[in-house]
């Protein structure tokens, strides 16, 4: 693998000579006597006296032959290198740096010492050459790197004193300030920790030069009231292990791509008051790290704020669970039980960790989109800091439409801040984004704009308007089921809407579609997640065409489409809050479904009387007399006229108007009915 260097290192030699000094000295100690390969030794050390500081020091080795290379001539050869080595001055910026990393990686002298001979390795291509040179002395020609054996020669300590400290668990490799590379088997200095040992971050310390700048957040943390007090119960969870310094101790954030997780745990610091680091975003060049850097840049942040209070966060921390071939399992779990600072993690797949691993997260959040009033507030706050003007009525307006999670309201003002700042320029930079993360709809779930309901212009067999007053009265029963069943566009799930406004509740819409899925067991996890999201957000749910989801099981031909039937019932009986199921066709829902309903209206079509109603409240005029139109009329047919009207420029036209709704109207079964009145003859 390619060797990392500092780039001050070619004027770093002279500094280092003490220290040049005792490994060659140490190279000739261990040196075979009468061996060829000591004389290749000698010739090399004699070839680069200047940079290694042995001139003098050597005799010529032309002049020498393998017999006269005594036990004695290389004992005194030893000697002198380190006699000379005690009367040079050391690099004091150096030995200052590692004695830093040694303190925070808790390192003993010997260790200490093999990292002194790593990072100088690094950074002195002289004793690369000189390692080289007592590598293929010692029968191996193939060396690039330093191996244990090497490592003992030029150090003099025993093999076994070399293996302990260059084993995965001891402190120098489990912190990081080596890194075993997999693929050649070799330890190396990270890129980061030689520019530290190199000078090249002046005098800042060790820790703060190695765990860079602390995250800063830009929300406030009663911009994530929608997560509930279990926001609350992980702040307090942090709080107590940072004043006990229990190790151990993690919070999972989890939730789709974009809903603000990491902007959380940035918020969550701040509400703390302790710093936040990131860990191993990048390698130390600024690439894509792999999972042995980033597991490695963990330690070693461990490690360095063992003892201060601060927080770590691995983010898309996915890739850390991926269990490749040869990761161990227990390794990371032990791993997890006994860190010092606590980790919030952040993934976008909870699927991706295993329950061995979801059973060490101290706590778990999952973050989802704000709802409405939420993300109507942050737009504005986010718009005032791109400087992008967004009026309050179109903030509450984009809110409403698209459910978009903070990151995306973010890029979405800042293209509108790159194009010019206006209003519309955010709808259009946030639906293209939305469409690319969410589908075609670019709406994530939510709700289609609200409409304003009229229960005058609603043909159903019970008292809509007296109903939705109980329900909205102080005190009225929250448990309420209702089934909403008619034609399509008679108002069924815009009356929903309307007795969710009423009682104050957010609306949670789903379509059957939403929840059916191809595999099996995935529909009954999609009904129990739906019915659980809306009791922790205190929605409203509203699930249309809902025979999908309640088919008579009479006719069930597979198994999951009785245990889906199955599912749906049971969440059913037990949902605490109002839920309406809306359907074209109730004759498809199964018996015991009808059951589970406390309120059940039929719709139908406007009435005579409803048709002129709606005709004056659509368009402002009034039903024409002598119009023989008949048909079958729905509120969303006017609405849709009227859409079509404005497109052909005929709002003020009555007859147009007719002829368009009886176009809408044709076909449908039912009485027919006319619409105006025949004059008499």
């Amino acid at each position: 693998m390619p060797r990392h260097r500092s780039p001050r290192a070619g004027r770093r030699v002279a500094e280092h000579r003490a220290a040049l000094l005792d490994y060659a000295a140490n190279a000739i100690a261990a040196a075979t006597p009468l061996s060829p390969e000591t004389l290749k030794l000698l010739t090399h050390l004699e070839a680069s006296a200047p940079e290694l500081g042995l001139v003098g020091l050597l005799p010529a080795a032309s002049t020498l032959s393998t017999g006269m290379l005594t036990t004695g001539l290389l004992d005194d050869l030893s000697r002198r290198m380190r006699t000379r080595s005690r009367g040079r001055r050391p690099c004091h910026g150096f030995e200052r740096r590692l004695k830093g990393l040694a303190e925070l990686a808790g390192l003993d002298a010997s260790s200490r010492a093999i990292l002194g001979l790593f990072l100088r390795d690094a950074m002195l291509p002289s004793l690369s050459r000189l390692a080289q040179c007592v590598a293929e002395t010692r029968g191996n020609r193939h060396a690039h790197n330093l191996c244990p054996d090497l490592v003992a020669v030029l150090t003099g300590f025993d093999r076994e004193t070399v293996h302990h400290a260059l084993r995965r668990q001891a402190p120098l490799v489990f912190t990081g300030l080596l890194r075993m590379d997999d693929e050649y088997d070799t330890l190396f200095v990270p890129p980061l920790i030689l520019r530290y040992a190199s000078d090249e971050f002046s005098d800042a310390d060790a820790r703060a030069a190695l765990l860079g700048k602390p995250a800063a957040g830009s929300l406030d943390w009663s911009d994530y009231a929608h997560l509930g007090e279990e926001a609350g119960m992980v702040a307090a969870v942090l709080a107590g292990a940072l004043r006990s310094r229990e190790a151990g101790v993690h919070v999972l954030l989890y939730g789709p791509p974009g809903t603000g997780k990491t902007e959380f745990a940035k918020t969550l610091a701040r509400q703390l008051d302790v710093p936040l680091h990131p860990v191993a975003e990048a390698d130390e060049e600024g690439d894509e790290p792999n999972r042995n850097e980033r597991l490695a840049g963990w330690r070693l942040a461990q490690r360095l704020t063992a003892t201060t209070p601060a927080l770590l966060l691995l983010d898309e921390a996915e890739d850390l669970f991926a269990d490749p071939k040869h990761a161990s399992r227990v390794f990371l779990h032990r791993l997890l039980e006994s860190t010092p600072t606590p980790t919030i993690w952040t993934v976008n797949d909870l699927d991706a960790l295993s329950p061995a691993v979801r059973r060490r997260m101290t706590c778990c959040l999952e973050v989802k989109v704000p709802p409405v009033p939420v993300r109507a507030a942050l737009w504005q706050r986010l718009a005032a800091a791109e400087r992008v003007l967004l009026p309050e009525a179109d903030a509450e307006a984009l809110a409403r439409e698209i459910a978009a999670p903070p990151a995306l309201a973010r890029s979405a003002l800042r293209a509108a801040r790159l194009a010019g700042g206006d209003p519309a320029q955010v709808r259009r930079a946030l639906l293209g984004t939305a469409r690319a993360l969410f589908g075609e709809s670019g709406r994530a779930g939510a709700p289609p704009p609200a409409a304003p309901c009229d229960p005058a212009l609603l043909n159903a067999d019970l008292d809509l308007a007296t109903l939705a007053g109980r329900l909205a009265r102080p005190g009225a029963p929250c448990a309420v089921s209702l089934l909403l069943s008619g034609p399509p566009g008679s108002g069924k799930s815009l009356y929903a809407r309307h007795l969710a406004a009423g009682m104050g509740l957010e609306v949670m819409e789903r379509r059957a579609s939403d929840l059916l899925s191809m595999w099996v067991g995935g529909s009954e996890k999609a009904i129990a997640g739906a019915f659980a999201e809306a009791r922790e957000r205190e929605a409203f749910l509203i699930l249309d065409e809902a025979d999908g989801l309640l088919c008579d099981r009479a006719g069930a031909v597979r198994s999951w489409e009785v245990t889906q039937v199955n599912e749906m019932l049971t969440w059913m009986e037990s949902h605490p809050l109002p839920f309406a199921c809306t359907t074209n066709r109730s004759d498809h829902l199964d018996p015991a479904s009808l059951r589970r309903f406390l309120v059940k209206a039929r719709f139908d079509y406007l009435s005579p009387a409803q048709v002129t109603l709606a005709f004056e409240r659509f368009f402002g005029l009034a039903l024409p007399a002598g119009q023989g139109v008949s048909g079958c009329l729905t509120p969303a047919d006017f609405a849709l006229v009227r859409r079509k009207a404005e497109l052909m420029g005929q709002q003020g036209d009555a007859a147009a108007l007719c002829d368009l709704l009886a176009a809408e109207a044709a076909g449908r079964r039912g009485p027919a009915r006319r619409i105006g009145y025949v004059a008499a003859a």
